[in-house]
């Protein structure tokens, strides 16, 4: 399996790379906005036929519910948490 092998494709990657891999995986999928959910409500198609040309027409109905804000996280500067 050619993701088995480090760079070179000397042997099996070490179990630091694969560990350092699926943490960047997991920041990445953190990192990664989440699409607004979009749910179709009505699609109708009209089809007119004038003098051999044919004119559709697609209407397409749909409800978008956007993502939640979510709040940036609050830092403390260093130092200032201790009394």
């Amino acid at each position: 399996m050619p993701e088995d092998r480090d760079e070179g494709g000397r042997g099996p990657k070490p179990i630091a790379r694969c560990l350092g891999e699926a943490v960047g995986h997991l920041v990445s999928a953190v990192r990664r906005p989440v699409a607004p959910t979009r749910h179709l409500v009505e699609r109708r198609s009209e089809v007119r036929e004038h003098d051999g040309l044919r004119l559709r027409r697609t209407v397409i109905d749909e409800i978008e519910t956007p993502r939640p804000a979510t709040p940036s996280p609050t830092r403390t500067p260093r130092g200032t948490d201790r009394a």
